[in-house]
């Protein structure tokens, strides 16, 4: 006669629970990129550090150099954990960049909802009045135009003499010769730019510019396959007061950060005066024996 063998229901329920951690540990170690001791790098965390949009071959090698750096860091700090003895010190200096952080996050969304407002052509004349010390020009400056045509392009001469006396005239023919002939057009009647910007794409070295722009009205070499002429229509010698519209991006971010020291330091003070207000500050002074 057969004996059926009963499982005790609890050993039952027992096998069941292991068979269930069993496949869920499979499912989760196929999630796993890499392991240090108990640290884990996922593979969702892979994808939030390396992002998409790149070819198989490049994101595998960044996939790679990022797996290398996590383990190598996550060594690194379970080696500072177990060689630090001062861990109260770190502690403190996590929380105050903790605090400074929640501070500068809130100051920076009030300063984005109070401070959203253009700021105005008045404010900036004024500013600009108020701080002309701070804006004075460190190299000169020029009005003008640039050419870079190749060496045998034709009538060559003619376009330089159009270009030392600018008129609506010879505006227009500079225009239409550029047009066919040049590699570079460059028009700046209209605009101040700083002549070591120029001069970057020009293969000649200007060693006293101030005096340089003062006696000359054209600039005109040639190397290798191309010439290139600079007219200068007008100047401003280092040193000078830059022109109000040349200073305008330096002037709206002065007078920006201007505002929102100002706002903040205000922010604070009332805060503070508020606060004594309501009773919720006490300054306990060391009274003095008598």
């Amino acid at each position: 006669m057969k004996r059926a063998f009963i499982f005790p229901a609890g050993l039952f329920l027992l096998l069941l629970s292991l068979c269930g951690c069993s496949e869920d540990k499979m499912r989760n170690q196929k999630d796993l990129i890499a392991q240090v001791n108990q640290t884990v790098l996922t593979r969702k965390q892979l994808a939030e550090q390396i992002g998409s949009g790149r070819s198989g071959a490049d994101s595998a090698r960044l996939a790679d150099h990022f797996i290398n750096h996590w383990i190598e860091e996550e060594l690194l700090y379970e080696k500072a954990l177990q060689n630090l003895s001062d861990m109260q010190e770190i502690d403190r200096l996590v929380e105050d960049y903790k605090r400074q952080l929640i501070v500068f996050e809130y100051q920076k969304k009030l300063v984005n909802e109070r401070l959203k407002d253009e700021i105005s052509e008045e404010e900036l004349q004024s500013f600009y009045q108020s701080h002309r010390t701070n804006f004075t020009l460190n190299k000169p400056i020029i009005k003008g135009i640039f050419l870079k045509l190749p060496i045998d392009a034709p009538q060559r001469k003619v376009v330089k003499k159009c270009m030392e006396n600018i008129s609506a005239e010879s505006l227009e023919k500079i225009e239409k010769y550029s047009l066919q002939n040049a590699m570079v057009y460059e028009y700046f009647l209209d605009r101040w730019v700083p002549v070591e910007e120029l001069m970057e794409n020009i293969p000649y070295q200007i060693t006293q510019e101030n005096r340089y722009l003062k006696e000359n009205k054209i600039l005109d070499v040639s190397e290798g396959d191309y010439g290139y002429c600079l007219s200068i229509q007008e100047y401003i010698p280092s040193g000078e007061l830059q022109p109000f519209d040349y200073a305008r991006t330096r002037n709206q971010e002065m007078l920006s950060n201007q505002k929102k020291k100002s706002f903040i330091r205000s922010l604070g003070k009332e805060l503070y005066e508020k606060a004594l207000r309501e009773d919720k500050v006490k300054i306990y002074k060391e009274s003095s024996d008598s």
